[in-house]
């Protein structure tokens, strides 16, 4: 039995306890949070937890097996740097820290002290998306061309961090797995309206550029009148559009694209595949797989390298934005 301590008990903290403690293979022990009402909140729905209001109750007991981390991203590498050298396994919400230098430390503390360290790109966990991997990896839909992604809303417009740490993880983990490989250059761009005087962009658009040709392109909005969690990817052989927002045809497979013959170009237009993807909650599948990592000593499909490279763009790209 894997023993947790979590620590974080917001919104999506709760969620986390929700899925942890379905897997019969762990038990929280400990929740901490530096609000009473969410600690006691925790409690009050699961009974065999215990609450605390020092992170280091968590890191002090000998029990405990791992921690997961649900705070806001800039306590991220505290957190986790000191879970992994009390340690102990950790799980930590996306993305894995603020800066690649951060990145890398906890990375190289996980491997030397042999510890687990995951981080929840969440959509890579996806049944649709799960899916969608399996095909371009067997070759289905050829070679890829381009990816354009969509992230926006009218949504929650966040006071501490830009719409790119808080939402691009999503998108970069998902690109990077697709195409195999790390940009090569970076072009972004970011505006911001509703807070000027903190400098925090409400909006981005960006560009991935790979070694071998393949372009991503992702659009980041918080301030947008239309929802949108969409996904294409354009192949030689086939496009796929993955739409988060659809209740139960998430997936689309067009057999459809164009090439260039001798004298002109062809179009052909064959038949469109829905496939029947079973509905599993991303995260729970998240949950399970660390639990699986620890007990099987496997390395994790998010493992702490996959979090470093998606940091590694983040940063680049903040960069980028904050010289034009």
């Amino acid at each position: 039995m894997i023993k947790i301590g979590q620590v974080g008990c917001g919104y999506w903290g709760m969620n986390l306890i929700r899925n942890f403690t379905l897997n019969p293979h762990c038990h929280i022990k400990w929740v901490a949070d530096t609000q009473e009402v969410a600690r006691k909140s925790a409690i009050n729905n699961y009974k065999e937890t215990k609450d605390a209001d020092n992170y280091s109750v968590l890191l002090e007991d000998p029990e405990i097996d791992a921690i997961v981390i649900a705070t806001p991203t800039k306590t991220h590498f505290s957190l986790a740097k000191a879970a992994l050298e009390a340690k102990k396994h950790v799980f930590v919400e996306k993305p894995l820290a603020t800066t690649v230098i951060e990145a890398q430390i906890l990375c190289q503390l996980a491997k030397t002290e042999n510890l687990v360290l995951m981080v929840d790109h969440l959509l890579l966990y996806h049944p649709a998306m799960e899916d969608l991997i399996f095909r371009v990896k067997n070759g289905e839909i050829g070679e890829i061309y381009y990816i354009h992604s969509q992230r926006l809303n009218l949504g929650i417009v966040r006071t501490d961090e830009n719409v790119l740490w808080s939402l691009a993880p999503h998108d970069i983990a998902m690109i990077l797995e697709l195409i195999g490989d790390e940009p090569s250059y970076i072009t972004a761009k970011g505006g911001t309206y509703l807070q000027k005087n903190k400098k925090i962009e409400d909006v981005i658009f960006m560009t991935l550029a790979f070694p071998k040709g393949e372009t991503a392109y992702i659009h980041l909005s918080w301030l947008d009148p239309h929802k949108s969690r969409k996904f294409t990817v354009i192949g030689s052989k086939k496009m796929v559009v993955l739409d988060d927002m659809e209740y139960q045809e998430k997936l689309r497979i067009y057999n459809k694209g164009a090439i260039i013959q001798a004298t002109h170009p062809e179009i052909w237009l064959g038949e469109t595949l829905i496939p029947r993807i079973k509905t599993t909650e991303p995260l729970k599948k998240a949950c399970d797989h660390f639990i699986e990592c620890i007990e099987k000593k496997k390395t994790p499909k998010s493992d702490g390298e996959a979090g470093l490279k998606v940091v590694k763009i983040l940063e680049r790209t903040q960069q980028i934005i904050e010289e034009n």
